[in-house]
């Protein structure tokens, strides 16, 4: 069994290792969140995002507006107002 100053030093030598083993990976998240928000931020502003956007808006609008027009035209129209 260890005693006195040895213990305090083996206590100490491991503290010091497992605090170094923290704060590498801590450095490594950091970083790795860092770049995957940029990656996502660059993606977002991409044209290519874009476009992929407008194109699956459009085609829902155009799944919609078609039905949406029927409705709303008259299927009579009245005589021509005098000027």
């Amino acid at each position: 069994m260890v005693t006195g100053t040895n213990a305090f030093a083996n206590a100490s030598l491991i503290l010091n290792k497992i605090s170094s083993v923290l704060s590498i990976l801590s450095f490594i998240i950091s970083v790795t969140t860092i770049a995957a928000g940029y990656a996502g931020y660059r993606y977002i502003t991409s044209p290519q995002f874009e476009a992929m956007m407008m194109e699956k808006v459009m085609e829902g609008v155009s799944k919609i507006l078609p039905n949406q027009i029927d409705k709303k035209m008259p299927k009579v129209t009245g005589p021509m107002l005098p000027l």
